[in-house]
């Protein structure tokens, strides 16, 4: 006999899969999902019944004709279920509000003195702008805030604990408990380096011809580059959650000394900072790097010769870097991102070099280089395929609605 464990394990299981056809079918009868699931028309009827009290599904009220009567087909309710992402960066914290179709809801951007001593400065600002986007969620009442994803430039070793920030400056941050007694609500937390969520949702939208089973994805943002490796659509974090920190791969052992300790690293070849302070001759401050890529892009396609050379330069920087993870891991893809993809076709010259000449090793050795299809926003959107995978996982986590009235 099955014991009640047993029983609620099926359960949930089979609401996964009937709340996962519908969201990917887009609207469905209940014949469509007892076809696509193969469950039976008790448990389809039963479960339908109990996500449209829950508000995750709703009738729109079309009709779909069959050989016998006409059948009311459900979709599912994107608007139901919110998620709070924040993001941090240098002297900055952008927060969202976002629901299941991935779309922000609410957006602020809330600064701090990134130069003051120590945590506090950035675990106010952090505070303060976690509750006010809770509000904002709050403010529709049937909507169901399910958690809070906080996007890192640093590595997390931990839930949510930041050991170490060369970007923020800062070390061994437990958020958690850190932020606990300075908010008025009770967030459930979840902490993620900035690369890894972006090469999550890098890789889930791959097209199909390419799907590899290994994937890194690349991305420089102000002040470095970060990234992650994707294994068969799971994240690959490594013995202490360091895999994938391409950013610190050193492509010159007598380059630069780095803030990490060693010298060469990547992250002194392609930070849009370092960049521009080699292009222009001072680095600008970490809040004005979108508009030095903007003009560092400008002078390339102007054909200025010391923009061209160091892009250049570190086009060389990131081929040995592609070549170093490509030997080690097998590489299908590498993914682009942030400003990198802005530099892609300068910075691809010197990689598919070294590809022809790998070739004569091995044809295939050499993975497919592709742009970002996210931009710079592949890390929020991971946090949102993270959090929509937690309901779609366990739909039963969000409660059922008071004002639901079965048909």
């Amino acid at each position: 006999m099955a014991s009640p464990a047993d029983t609620a394990d099926v359960r949930r299981h089979n609401t996964s899969l009937v709340l996962r056809q519908v969201a990917e079918a887009g609207v469905s009868s209940r014949a469509d999902i007892r076809r696509a699931t193969g469950l039976v028309s008790g448990s389809v009827t039963s479960i339908v019944a109990d996500l449209l009290s829950r508000g995750l599904l709703v009738e729109p009220g079309d009709l779909v004709s069959t050989r016998g009567r006409p059948q009311r087909v459900v979709g599912l309710n994107s608007r139901r279920v919110v998620g709070l992402v924040a993001t941090v960066v240098p002297g900055a914290v952008e927060l969202e509000v976002t629901d299941l179709s991935g779309q922000p809801r609410w957006s602020r951007r809330r600064t701090y003195d990134e130069r003051a001593h120590g945590s506090s400065a950035l675990l106010t600002t952090l505070a303060e702008g976690l509750d006010e986007a809770w509000d904002a969620a709050a403010a529709d009442r049937n909507a169901y805030v399910l958690g809070t994803v906080l996007i890192v430039p640093g590595t997390v070793a931990a839930d949510s604990v930041m050991t170490d920030s060369i970007d923020l400056g800062l070390r061994n941050i437990d958020f958690q408990a850190e932020l606990a007694p300075l908010l008025r609500y009770p967030h459930c937390l979840s902490v993620f380096n900035d690369g890894r969520l972006g090469a999550l949702a890098e890789y889930q939208a791959l097209p199909p011809a390419v799907s590899p089973h290994v994937m890194a994805y690349v991305f420089s943002g102000p002040l470095g580059v970060g990234g992650g490796l994707v294994l068969d659509n799971q994240l690959f974090r490594g013995q202490h959650g360091l895999a994938g920190e391409v950013g610190h791969v050193v492509v010159d052992k007598d380059g630069p000394e780095c803030a990490c300790g060693a010298r060469g690293c990547l992250t002194l070849y392609l930070g849009t900072v370092a960049l521009a302070g080699r292009v222009f001759g001072m680095p600008p401050e970490p809040s004005a790097a979108g508009e030095a890529s903007r003009l560092l892009v400008a002078k390339a396609n102007a054909g200025d010769e010391r923009t061209l050379a160091v892009l250049a330069d570190a086009g060389d920087a990131l081929a040995s870097a592609v070549s170093t993870m490509s030997h080690l891991t097998d590489l299908g893809a590498v993914v682009l991102g942030g400003d990198l993809a802005l530099f892609r076709d300068w910075l691809l010259e010197p990689v598919n070099a070294l590809a022809v000449s790998r070739a004569r090793v091995n044809p295939r050795f050499w993975p497919k280089v592709e742009a970002a299809r996210f931009g710079d926003r592949s890390p929020q959107t991971g946090a949102w395929l993270t959090l929509r995978e937690r309901v779609l996982a366990n739909p039963r986590v969000v409660p059922p609605m008071t004002a639901y009235t079965p048909r």
